[in-house]
């Protein structure tokens, strides 16, 4: 009887484990960013994941109305990640630039801005069933270099604070 149990038994483990879904690991993530700039605080980024590096494009922005006309920045970038284990709960070091610009609707013009390079560490977190859900927070510093018609000029206060929250899910 006992014999016939354990049978039964490592039958059925075997047949749960055979059957058993392994996750699969992501391929990359489209997420929500709040933070990185004062200037344009709220944006939407667009990873790929190849292995234990990352490679992101993100757009940055903030629109406002004052006296009367429609103001606002936009902040495009590139970001290059390589995370220290697994993408689910990993630390990563990473580096980008982007370019914060002014804008207004009249008349509309991006001939001037801030490049940003930046570089720090952040930390990820993958949850929900399959992994599907992130959560990444990104502390650093950028160095602020403005550019006018091609021509840079220095800022009196160029290295600031980044700090970046993600939102976002994996696909």
């Amino acid at each position: 009887m006992k014999r016939t149990a354990l049978v039964v038994l490592l039958v059925l483990l075997a047949g749960v484990a055979a059957f058993a879904q392994t996750v699969e690991p992501a391929g990359g993530a489209l997420a929500l960013q709040g933070g990185g700039s004062l200037a344009a605080p709220v944006g939407v980024e667009i990873e790929f994941l190849l292995g234990s590096v990352g490679f992101s494009v993100e757009s940055r922005f903030l629109v406002l109305k004052l006296s009367g006309d429609w103001v606002g920045t936009l902040e495009p970038g590139i970001n290059l990640r390589y995370y220290f284990g697994d993408v689910d709960g990993s630390l990563f070091f990473f580096t980008g630039v982007s370019f914060l610009s002014l804008w207004q609707f009249s008349p509309f013009s991006l001939d001037q801005g801030i490049l940003k390079p930046r570089a720090g560490f952040g930390y990820n977190w993958l949850a929900g069933k399959e992994d599907a859900w992130r959560l990444g927070l990104e502390v650093g510093a950028a160095w602020l270099q403005e550019l006018v018609r091609g021509n840079r000029y220095d800022i009196l206060f160029p290295l600031v604070p980044h700090v970046l929250l993600l939102l976002g899910r994996t696909f």
